[in-house]
């Protein structure tokens, strides 16, 4: 709206002196032989229904008795829709008649932008900043007088303005025949409005924004309704939009919050455009120069029509939720950011002009997850699992992680024989591996038996490895090459023979060779990465089984849920739970041997966003102490069985060639196969139910007679 006086000089003729009394209905109206407009708007704030003013903008003057009577009362001016688009600051916004493209928004009263429809090409810094926009308080900057003379292309203003409103303009390119051949923006001004459009020039609400009503927002279901009939996938869309943007109209948005208007918490205040509990968002991750990978080419620090061009093919309007938040940091890719930009490199970077810089990637866990908690309603929120690999969805349970076999890890347990010295095993019951056992001795103590003990200190070193082929299908997750790993990774010995060295072998199957798949990232001092998301960098043991290195996450998909701990009852739909599973008490938990560590990871869940950010890894987003997820998993009753468990592949385990030795004094070492030795206690079933990795906490077993060794009781919580 804008300020108009009721005099300027002399009386001045643009205000309403009745309202409607036609007691029909707009079309009536229209087809009334009575009245003699015939071709008044049936849809919008310009309808003529009961009770409103007479026309949307008024042509008589006040009369002088209401004059009279507001000016005794110091009411010397009125608001009236519109607000000029040119001007140049909020003041002169409401000071000054619009134009007649800018008589306010028939549709939503929220404002308006400057006219970018023609071609859908140009930008305007100040393209947003006449919109309804809100400071960091809630409240409208218009009332505030720091902002009222500041410029409209003022970075505090025109940044607000990108993180809160969408013009709707940006819905010009679907009307293409290519895409749904239909009308959705319309000039009010000059055409007759028989049915729901949205007026070109005006605004709408970005995800995670304060709303009115549901047909605030972008999108909201009239507008998801029509761009349902895109295909995002079609081939001959490319150059004219990328998937990300067609599948953010599609996604589309209601007016609501976490809590339910029954809740005593409930504020219709706290509305905001969001997505409803146990429905997708789609997060794209910009590629960097995606020339050949065009579905991954979109904007990360750029807003349509603001920064880039409506026409854009690489336009990305999911950036206005976290806008706010990145648009203050730097673009140094070499600075640890707390709202870095979303962006990764294509696959094999390293060999097509440079790596990939691995600070780029620190921390971007923060950005996805203001990005996800903003725009679903319960402000929570989950990865979904690969379609492919991993059976998609987001329900929980051990199966969900990597299978990675126990014999990968026996070439850490030995040292390296010489047939010559009588310490090699002839024993060939591990089939064509040499060595690897101690049959050919007469007690486990003796000099020849070459099993070793592994200090917990080395073991966690490979531990921290390892751990990171649990979040493959991460864009922004990375896995150390050959190169890179520290020294303790490395096996002690050959993976397939006891008698050679372990030199630079890691254990086998698990990523492929240096010199056969280019690398991705590296960092400061030269050491390279790979991306979790090429799948070229991995070898696959059994190429279609579960024993492989599989695609866990998915890249894109996040669906709105509740938390775990959350009571809905067991009868609810578990897709409505971020665990995907509802506990036999009818709380949101996880089963028995789910990985705890993975699931409050932060590229992984919403479920440890209120940590500080320096308690987790910044470039694998787990957190950093145990002591932090038994406390989180207690509280928050994430474990249906109310125990955590730490893994177990690292264990006490008697010698192989001695497994019937009951007094030999146990080795620590790492479980490497399924026979009597490493089953001791059950351990080896143990692993295979899902309690894997030392440094992860797993759900424990409810059922279990006995409990592990390192088992906490979260009964006390």
């Amino acid at each position: 709206n804008y300020c108009q006086p009721f005099i300027e000089g002399t009386t001045v003729g643009r205000f309403n002196n009745k309202i409607a009394r036609f007691g029909k209905s707009v079309k009536v109206q229209n087809a009334s032989t009575d009245i003699d407009e015939d071709d008044l708007d049936v849809i919008g704030l310009g309808a003529r229904t009961l009770g409103r003013p007479f026309s949307w903008r008024g042509t008589d003057p006040i009369p002088l008795s209401a004059q009279s009577n507001l000016s005794s009362n110091k009411v010397n001016a009125i608001c009236i829709p519109g607000r000029d688009n040119n001007d140049d600051t909020l003041f002169n916004n409401h000071s000054n008649l619009p134009t007649s493209d800018s008589y306010g928004d028939k549709v939503n009263a929220i404002g308006v932008t400057p006219d970018l429809v023609a071609g859908n090409s140009g930008t305007r810094r100040d393209y947003l900043s006449r919109c309804s926009i809100m400071d960091t308080d809630g409240n409208y900057i218009q009332n505030e007088p720091s902002f009222m003379t500041q410029s409209l292309q003022s970075v505090d203003i025109s940044n607000l303005a990108a993180s809160q409103a969408i013009s709707t303009n940006s819905l010009a390119i679907f009307e293409s025949p290519l895409l749904t051949d239909n009308e959705i923006i319309k000039d009010f001004e000059n055409e007759f409005i028989e049915d729901l459009y949205f007026q070109e020039n005006r605004c709408l609400r970005a995800p995670g924004s304060s709303c009115f009503s549901a047909l605030d927002c972008a999108p909201n279901s009239h507008i998801a309704d029509i761009v349902s009939t895109i295909n995002e996938d079609d081939d001959t869309l490319i150059g004219i939009l990328n998937p990300y943007e067609v599948k953010f109209w599609k996604e589309e948005l209601v007016c609501s919050q976490e809590y339910a208007p029954t809740d005593d918490d409930y504020d219709a205040g706290n509305n905001r455009c969001c997505r409803e509990t146990g429905k997708e968002i789609t997060i794209g991750v910009p590629v960097v120069n995606a020339n050949d990978n065009t579905d991954k080419n979109l904007d990360y620090n750029q807003i349509p029509g603001m920064s880039t061009p409506l026409d854009s093919s690489t336009r990305n309007s999911r950036l206005a939720t976290v806008w706010d938040l990145i648009y203050q940091e730097t673009e140094d890719d070499t600075a640890i950011l707390s709202y870095p930009p979303l962006k990764v490199n294509k696959d094999d970077q390293c060999n097509l002009g440079g790596c990939g810089q691995l600070n780029a990637l620190k921390n971007q866990f923060n950005t996805v997850n203001e990005m996800a908690s903003r725009t679903c309603c319960s402000k929570n929120w989950i990865r979904n699992f690969d379609d492919e690999d991993n059976g998609g969805g987001h329900q929980w349970g051990p199966n969900k992680t990597q299978t990675i076999p126990k014999e990968s890890f026996r070439c850490y347990n030995y040292t390296q024989c010489t047939p010559s010295s009588g310490n090699c095993s002839d024993d060939d019951s591990y089939g064509d591996f040499v060595g690897f056992n101690c049959a050919h001795t007469d007690n486990p103590l003796s000099s020849k038996c070459l099993a070793r003990s592994i200090p917990s200190g080395e073991a966690e070193v490979i531990f921290d490895w390892i751990t990171t082929f649990e979040l493959t299908g991460i864009p922004q997750v990375v896995i150390p090459d050959a190169s890179s790993v520290d020294e303790n990774v490395f096996c002690e010995v050959d993976p397939t023979n006891q008698t050679i060295a372990g030199g630079i072998n890691l254990p086998p199957e698990l990523i492929t060779d240096d010199a056969t798949e280019p690398r991705e990232y590296q960092d400061s001092a030269g050491n390279r990465y790979l991306s979790s998301t090429d799948e070229d960098n991995f070898n696959m043991i059994n190429p279609g089984s579960d024993n492989n290195i599989r695609k866990i996450f998915s890249e894109d998909s996040i669906s709105c849920c509740l938390p775990a701990g959350t009571e809905v009852g067991t009868s609810a739909d578990p897709d409505e739970c971020c665990t995907g599973y509802i506990g036999s008490t009818g709380y949101c938990q996880l089963p028995d041997y789910s990985n705890v560590s993975i699931y409050l990871n932060r590229y992984v869940s919403s479920e440890a966003q209120d940590e500080s950010l320096n308690d987790f890894d910044a470039n694998t987003g787990y957190l950093k102490s145990k002591v932090d997820v038994i406390r989180i998993a207690c509280s928050n009753k994430l474990c249906e069985s109310n125990k955590v468990v730490e893994g177990i592949s690292l264990s006490d385990l008697r010698t192989r060639g001695h497994e019937d030795n009951e007094g030999q004094q146990l080795k620590q070492r790492f479980l490497d196969g399924d026979d009597k030795a490493n089953n001791w206690e059950n351990l080896s079933e143990i692993y295979d139910r899902g309690a894997r990795w030392n440094t992860h906490l797993y759900c424990g077993d409810q059922a279990a007679e006995t409990e592990l060794p390192n088992t906490f009781d979260c009964s006390e919580y």
